[in-house]
């Protein structure tokens, strides 16, 4: 379920295909698996059939349950020449490893055979061994992480420093226009003055 994470409406783990999710139920995996185990005579054939079904080209995982791309997804300009590669596949090798593990152990159950222990213990190693490259890959996704920070950071500062020589070019000193603007009240308010002086002038009072 968590591989099948989608966000804006775009599958994460799918590659070049991202309209929908990667992996199909995790009940048709797991139906799959345990008609795998429930036929086998013993684990060691169990662990190949599992074997087969996760890594043939052929097997079930690939021809059922994974529905992403073939290709990883395409890399995203994150500055001017700069493009970054940030996929990373449902169906990668580690990805495919530790679901066969824990898959080996979901389905203990369902096996008739009496080595069953065997199957249990490999399934456990295996998920072991893949989560040490499963953390491989999340380190590599939070170096491409860091690169994508960092273009941020580089963005937003130079959002500041446009935004600062836009103001210089075009924007007014507040305590300038705020001179200028007294200035020009005063201005404003003497032309009435004298425009009201000038009303009351007579021939009359000119001559007195």
């Amino acid at each position: 379920a968590a591989l099948n994470t989608s966000d804006a409406g775009r599958s994460l783990f799918g590659g070049d295909v991202t309209d929908r999710a990667p992996l199909a139920s995790p009940e048709q995996l797991l139906n799959d698996v345990d008609g795998l185990i429930a036929s086998a005579p013993d684990a060691g054939t169990a662990l190949a059939r599992l074997d087969t079904y996760f890594n043939d080209p052929a097997g079930g995982f690939a021809t059922t349950i994974y529905q992403g791309g073939i290709n990883p997804a395409a890399p995203v300009e994150i500055a001017r020449g700069i493009r970054l590669d940030a996929s990373v596949k449902a169906d990668e090798q580690p990805i495919k490893d530790l679901l066969r593990g824990l898959s080996a152990i979901a389905a203990y159950d369902s096996a008739a055979f009496s080595d069953v222990s065997l199957m249990i213990n490999t399934g456990a190693t295996l998920s072991l061994e893949a989560e040490g490259a499963i953390v491989d890959l999340r380190a590599s996704l939070g170096v491409r992480e860091s690169q994508i920070g960092a273009a941020i950071a580089r963005y937003e500062t130079e959002e500041v420093i446009l935004t600062g020589l836009y103001n210089s070019k075009t924007a007014r000193d507040p305590y300038e226009a705020a001179s200028e603007l007294t200035l020009l009240e005063t201005q404003l308010e003497a032309a009435f003055l004298l425009t009201s002086r000038l009303a009351n002038l007579t021939f009359a009072n000119f001559i007195r």
